[in-house]
């Protein structure tokens, strides 16, 4: 760019080409199932504007307590209470400014340079990259269909802890591990992980004195009974693993809570669950201190939203289109795609994404690039999501941002390019 080019001012024109964080990605030429992200037609105009309206600026204008405002914290522990189906407690709850500002400041308050981050394999990949902002070293862990794979991580810690010793005092001290997951409809690949899992999860990270930082943000995005998948009958929310966490008081398990997936991503608000000497260390650190509340004002008209039930009809249209997609995208894929690649389908349903894994000689990173330039269609490539830079047969499709009649054509071009190639 040229010196005149930067110092141009901006005009009307360039403004609203450059208001959101995907205009420099989104081209009307090309379905970019790379977007985890709701279309702009379900963006909650109009709810947002009703609870602005009901705001009373006497104290949400003002610094707010560290923890988060008492009425806003009372109000989403009931809500979140009745989305769980098991009672939360708003003295375990925190504002954050959600889930990446979330994983950013407890990597900061918890870690050190000797702390080892485990990551699943695959795993979110722009998670990855807060990681190495704090220059810490990450360690993958296997998974397989269901999740992270228990045996093989208790194998990894067990060789570790030989390099580790002495006593862990989890008020004051940094941990020696954390543990980064999406155990509920996992981004990059769908699957839960088991409730067995859960609990032997816990005991290990009280046995090895680990940080467990859950993100569990589409843990309130399950299909299973809805719209193309009305034959499954669910039993309920799956059970997050900080409801197994059985030391309320101390605590190992963070549960990262954002309402960019059940409202919208532009809020910028969310929260953690966690035990109360994590809760207190936050509380009392540097930047709580200064700046109290994380989202002050924006949890004043979040408040609004839930007493005005805006909240739950947005995560009620998001849950039927969401599932709407994601039949529509399973299905036509099951179709049309050559019996040589895999739909990875789970169990439940829920959650942002497809995953496919292609013949082991078709490199995803490649072929995405001719898909954008043969079929005008892009994904994410699987070695992406991969600290290993695995999964270099995989590939991971949104089911978000187009509407059902998009993705069922977007398929079809993605479709007839892997008949040519594989």
């Amino acid at each position: 760019m040229s010196s005149t080019a930067a110092l141009a001012p901006i005009t009307s024109s360039d403004s609203a080409m450059h208001c959101t964080l995907f205009d420099a990605v989104i081209s009307p030429d090309v379905t970019n199932f790379t977007v985890g992200a709701p279309a702009p037609a379900l963006l909650p105009v109009d709810s947002t504007k009703k609870a602005m309206a009901a705001m009373d600026s006497s104290w949400q204008l003002q610094y707010g307590p560290e923890v988060g405002p008492s009425p806003f914290l009372h109000a989403l522990a009931n809500f979140l209470s009745a989305q769980y189906q098991t009672p939360v407690d708003s003295n375990l709850l925190m504002v954050t400014s959600g889930c990446s500002q979330s994983l950013s400041n407890l990597l900061t308050q918890f870690t050190d340079m000797s702390t080892v981050v485990y990551m699943e394999d695959p795993s979110y990949f722009l998670a990855q990259n807060i990681v190495r902002d704090h220059g810490l070293r990450m360690l993958p862990v296997a998974t397989d269909e269901f999740g992270l794979d228990m045996d093989s991580f208790e194998k990894q810690l067990a060789e570790r802890e030989r390099d580790t010793s002495g006593p862990f005092d989890s008020k004051t001290m940094p941990y020696p591990s954390v543990l980064y997951l999406v155990p509920t409809y996992n981004n990059p690949r769908g699957s839960t992980l088991p409730d067995d899992r859960r609990r032997r999860l816990v005991d290990l990270a009280y046995k090895h004195s680990i940080l467990v930082v859950c993100d569990d943000v589409y843990d309130m995005l399950t299909y299973d009974g809805l719209n193309g998948f009305s034959n499954v009958t669910s039993s309920g929310p799956v059970r997050r693993i900080f409801y197994y966490d059985p030391h309320p008081d101390d605590g190992r398990i963070v549960s990262n809570g954002t309402f960019s997936k059940i409202y919208a991503p532009g809020v910028r608000l969310g929260w953690i669950e966690a035990g109360k000497t994590i809760i207190e260390r936050i509380k009392k650190s540097g930047l709580a201190v200064s700046g109290g509340c994380a989202n002050q004002l924006t949890s004043g008209w979040m408040l609004q939203a839930i007493k005005m039930n805006l909240l739950d009809e947005q995560l009620q249209r998001l849950r039927s289109t969401y599932s709407r997609n994601m039949s529509a995208m399973i299905s036509t894929l099951k179709s049309e795609l050559p019996n040589s690649v895999k739909v990875m389908e789970p169990p439940s349903h829920g959650g942002f994404f497809v995953w496919l894994q292609l013949p082991k000689h078709i490199p995803s990173m490649e072929l995405r690039q001719r898909a954008i330039d043969e079929e005008k269609i892009s994904f994410a490539a699987g070695e992406w999501s991969s600290p290993t830079k695995r999964y270099r047969n995989c590939l991971r499709l949104a089911v978000t941002f187009y509407d059902e009649k998009t993705i069922v054509e977007g398929v079809h071009r993605l479709a007839r390019l892997l008949k040519r190639v594989c």
